[in-house]
């Protein structure tokens, strides 16, 4: 089977949850013997699995807007590949294309990780104008494919999709089993903290949706009863959040990374005493299941698709609530009830599986039973 696989995240290079997902799902189907041809920006040093091959949509890092620039070279690019061959499948993962006009005969299918018209009112960053090329994508698709119950759900609530055309395959989490984390990166990271509880989120630090504000104003809580830190591992501008905690009287309890390296990150998780995800909106969440597969302790909202993936270990609370996150922050610091220790429930939702179920989509796009 020869699949052209369409999007602009691809590591090393703009790695958010679409990106993962991205690398892990052409590595597993390379594995099954699938021919990939992944479509992704113009970008040096692709980390590629045997099996697959980049084929470059011309985008000019100097100049701004690079995912317009590479929805709008696509086309031609995609043209002159396909005339060195057909292709069997066109997978597009999110709507990554202006969807105009439609770019191929072959059976196209989209992922989509969430919708641009939730995000809407989350990210002011997020155009109407999206969820229009999203309508179209999704409209146009031959088969779509959901990243949990809850954008399944939300795809057919706001589009009116035929519900026989949208499955649901679940993500697997961000590192392969058997991964050996970098512990002695993570300890000298929080080696300042000087045996004090760590209280980790993972997320870009600027972006409403992750709840990161959410969670300064819940350690002001946190304060009064644990001895704690937030530690923050994510990219992005950390200028509103410390405003923030000033004016709450807890900046001297945040401590910033930035960017962490995966096995740091890893790391991170074991030694970390709980792990927190705040956010306001998940089309499946990534980070909750990594951290019940490492972390000893999970608090995470209960909002979009975290109540499909959370174990038994993982604390749910209200979205928005600053308070309730803190007791249950509080809680999960100090229960001796609960064992602390990785949720091995998490374990049941891999790539692998991921994988088998795409492929399961992709012959039904093809109309082949």
């Amino acid at each position: 089977m020869r699949v052209a696989f369409v999007t602009f995240e691809y590591p090393p290079h703009e790695v958010g949850g679409a990106g993962i997902y991205a690398a892990k799902i052409v590595a597993e189907l390379a594995q099954r013997g699938v021919h990939v041809d992944i479509f992704a920006p113009t970008y040096d040093d692709y980390c590629l699995p045997p099996g697959a091959t980049v084929v470059g949509v011309p985008v000019d890092r100097q100049k701004p807007f690079a995912a317009l620039q590479f929805w709008l070279n696509l086309p031609e690019t995609f043209a002159q590949a396909e005339r060195e061959g057909h292709y069997d499948i066109v997978h597009f993962n999110g709507t990554c294309y202006w969807f105009l006009n439609r770019l191929t005969d072959s059976p196209t299918v989209v992922t989509i990780h969430h919708l641009a018209r939730d995000s809407i009112a989350h990210d002011r960053g997020v155009g109407v104008l999206l969820s229009l090329v999203e309508r179209r994508a999704i409209a146009m698709a031959d088969r779509v494919v959901a990243v949990s119950g809850f954008t399944r759900g939300q795809i057919l609530k706001r589009y009116g999709v035929d519900p026989g055309k949208v499955s649901i395959v679940y993500n697997g989490g961000s590192y392969d089993p058997g991964t050996s984390p970098d512990i002695e990166g993570a300890r000298a990271l929080l080696a300042p903290l000087r045996g004090r509880k760590a209280v980790l989120f993972v997320g870009r630090v600027n972006d409403r949706r992750k709840g990161l504000d959410i969670l300064v104003k819940a350690m002001a809580t946190v304060a009064e009863h644990v001895d704690a830190v937030l530690v923050v591992a994510g990219k992005g501008d950390k200028g509103d959040i410390m405003k923030l905690a000033r004016s709450l009287g807890v900046e001297g309890r945040i401590m910033f990374l930035g960017y962490v390296d995966d096995l740091v990150l890893l790391g991170m998780y074991h030694l970390s005493d709980v792990y927190v995800c705040p956010t306001r909106l998940e089309g499946f969440g990534m980070t909750v299941l990594d951290a019940q597969s490492f972390a000893p302790r999970v608090v995470a909202s209960r909002v979009g698709a975290i109540p499909e993936i959370a174990g038994g270990s993982t604390r749910l609370v209200e979205p928005e609530d600053a308070e309730e996150l803190a007791s249950a922050i509080v809680q999960a610091l100090d229960d001796v009830r609960l064992p602390p220790g990785p949720d091995r429930a998490a374990g049941t939702l891999t790539w692998e599986e991921a994988a088998n179920a795409l492929l399961r989509e992709y012959e039904a796009s093809r109309g082949v039973d």
